[in-house]
């Protein structure tokens, strides 16, 4: 699936590397703020790519 794109919004396209690479990026920062594994996180959001990074990240920390 590299390359193609999983998710547009607007004029944007990611693809599955783009959505792990600010993923990771989001995750180093909430673990470098405190976030574990078993941690609960509310995410207030729209429905906008953002949310679905957030989500990723949480779930990479084994976060909730």
């Amino acid at each position: 699936m590299t390359g193609r794109s999983v998710l547009a919004f607007q004029d944007r396209h990611y693809t599955l590397a783009d959505l792990d690479a600010l993923a990771a990026g989001l995750a180093a920062e909430l673990h470098q703020q405190g976030v574990r594994a078993g941690h609960r996180v509310a995410v207030m959001s729209s429905n906008r790519p953002e949310f679905v990074v957030a989500l990723r990240a949480l779930w990479r920390l084994g976060a909730s």
